[in-house]
Parts: C-alpha cells; sequence; structure tokens
C-alpha cells in the first residue's frame, strides 16, 4: 500500500515570471518527495537543484534537467535525491505563476 504524503511537510512558495527565479532553499527536510502545485495563472517550469546556483529554463529542442513542466492549477508529485535542496521556477514570456513546494514522503 502506498504511503499517503506527509501532512506537515515543510512548504515554500516561488514567484515564477519570463526570467528564472533566484534558487529558494527547499529547507531542512529529509524527505524524498517533492509535491508541487502550480496556484497559477500560467503554466512553470522548475529546477531541483544540489546548489543556489539551479535556475530554471525552458524546453528546447535539446534534452534538459532544468525544465520540469507543471501546468496551471496542477498538483503533482516527484521523487527528490537527498542533495537536491534548491529550486528555481521559471514561466514562458508574459507568464506569471505562483508555486509551492513540499518535501515530505508519501505520494
Amino acid at each position: 500500500m502506498e504511503q499517503c504524503f506527509d501532512g506537515t511537510a515543510q512548504g515554500v512558495t516561488v514567484s515564477g515570471t519570463s526570467t528564472a527565479s533566484a534558487a529558494v532553499s527547499l529547507g531542512t527536510s529529509t524527505g524524498n518527495t517533492v509535491l508541487v502545485y502550480n496556484e497559477g495563472p500560467n503554466t512553470a517550469f522548475f529546477a531541483l537543484g544540489t546548489t543556489n546556483a539551479v535556475a530554471a529554463t525552458l524546453p528546447t529542442a535539446s534534452p534538459t534537467r532544468t525544465c520540469m513542466q507543471i501546468p496551471a492549477g496542477s498538483v503533482q508529485t516527484f521523487a527528490r535525491p537527498p542533495d537536491y535542496t534548491f529550486v528555481s521556477v521559471i514561466c514562458r514570456a508574459a507568464g506569471t505563476a505562483v508555486v509551492n513546494f513540499y518535501v515530505g514522503e508519501g505520494a
């Protein structure tokens, strides 16, 4: 049986615009899952990283690990390696989004 996501998870909010946000710390939680909720109003892209130098990018024809999509209004969970403790967000031109990240356990 799959475990539900921890309701006491630490959370951070990151605002996205057409320029990658500064990297934000996900806190001190040791959870292996990050729950992501995009409040909208636009689709956002995010990148998890091991340092505060991580910067989200928009997708291109070349594969990259820095442009995971999170549609407006959606909630998704992702596996998170323990050393990935920073996040950055970006939106397409003229787009904005408010994206919440919660680190914990479960799905």
